[in-house]
């Protein structure tokens, strides 16, 4: 045995009673670290902040003509919780003259996006292969400036609930001045997507690359998520079970290890926990673009943390959420009833 607990799907019923006084009892046996430390459940809507980069994506589908549309881990996260109600501040960098074009979305959906101008728009080429979920090839064209100073005076007089982290590759976010953006904001939870610092460009092409600052970012986060390969490159472990208890050795309280059609891991408590990827009642489910699930799974299991929810029924409302945004193209933004209709649906 593998010394992780493992759960069959979820049914909306499990979850659409999150806050009641059993999931609060349930929430803080799971995740003591998040209810004491001084983070607070959020009544409605919450305030939040995702730093990264907007990117030009073309997506690329066998049978179906390409398409350009804005992307990156902040477009599909910013998105997403508009869509569930919070109010959304996003800080990125790209070239001025695709500011129409590639932030029109997040502010329609209400979010309020600054952009500190780079002098080119990051721009990948997200390629989905015959072979479904997890045959995907991407390259990247373009990459945007990094982040740097005028980061920290964008951040100046700004409170909130909650801190994404949402880095493309090595270099957007050093590891000086995400430290600094925590210590900005003490109270607030601060979530963090490893896949950035984990790949750099090489011409086309993304490449996997060591993370030095790993241990020293990865400390001050409350909530990290990987996927099942970056997690064994950036913990030496064989097995995501032992990746996942090494993340949570570092301090992080909640660790999230997405595994494409496998489900996830879920790190909590002292616990892990293995998550079935959701599929609808029938078994069918119409893949039409993987691009952006992970962010989308992210941003939806904040929502459900900041609800109340334990962690256990959180990761398996975000697997519901990224699903529902596996069988459209673009962002997935809509409100949680919608979400849960979803689930519903024979």
């Amino acid at each position: 045995m593998d010394g992780v607990l493992h759960d069959d799907l979820l049914h909306p019923e499990l979850f659409r009673g999150a806050g009641t006084r059993g999931a609060d009892r349930a929430f803080q046996r799971a995740d003591q670290q998040l209810t004491e430390a001084p983070h607070h459940r959020v009544a409605g809507s919450a305030r939040i902040l995702l730093i990264g980069h907007v990117t030009r994506d073309i997506i690329r589908v066998p049978g179906r003509r390409d398409r350009e549309q804005p992307g990156g881990s902040v477009y599909y996260a910013g998105m997403a919780l508009c869509g569930l109600g919070h109010q959304v501040t996003i800080l990125t960098r790209i070239a001025s003259q695709d500011e129409a074009l590639l932030l029109a979305d997040l502010r329609r959906a209400g979010a309020r996006v600054e952009n500190l101008p780079s002098a080119r728009t990051a721009c990948f080429v997200n390629a989905q292969g015959p072979g479904g979920i997890d045959d995907r090839v991407q390259e990247m064209r373009a990459e945007a400036d990094p982040f740097g100073a005028a980061l920290l005076q964008a951040v100046q007089g700004l409170s909130c609930d909650a801190v994404y982290f949402g880095s493309l590759l090595a270099g957007d976010l050093d590891a000086a001045l995400i430290l600094r953006i925590a210590e900005c904001f003490p109270r607030a939870i601060k979530l963090f997507d490893a896949q950035g610092p984990l790949r750099v460009r090489h011409d086309t092409h993304v490449m996997p690359c060591v993370w030095p600052d790993a241990g020293q970012v990865l400390s001050v986060c409350d909530i990290v998520k990987a996927d099942q390969e970056e997690s064994l490159r950036l913990t030496g472990a064989r097995t995501v079970a032992a990746a996942a208890a090494r993340l949570a050795d570092l301090g992080v309280a909640q660790v999230l290890i997405t595994r494409g059609g496998q489900g996830a891991l879920l790190r909590s408590g002292g616990r892990s926990r293995r998550l079935a990827a959701w599929r609808p009642r029938s078994g069918v489910c119409a893949i039409v673009d993987t691009t952006g699930c992970g962010d989308t799974f992210l941003a939806a299991y904040l929502h459900a943390v900041l609800s109340g929810r334990p962690p256990q029924a959180a990761a398996q409302f975000a697997a519901i959420a990224a699903t529902m945004k596996l069988t459209r193209f673009g962002p997935l933004c809509c409100g949680e009833n919608d979400i849960v209709a979803f689930a519903a649906q024979p």
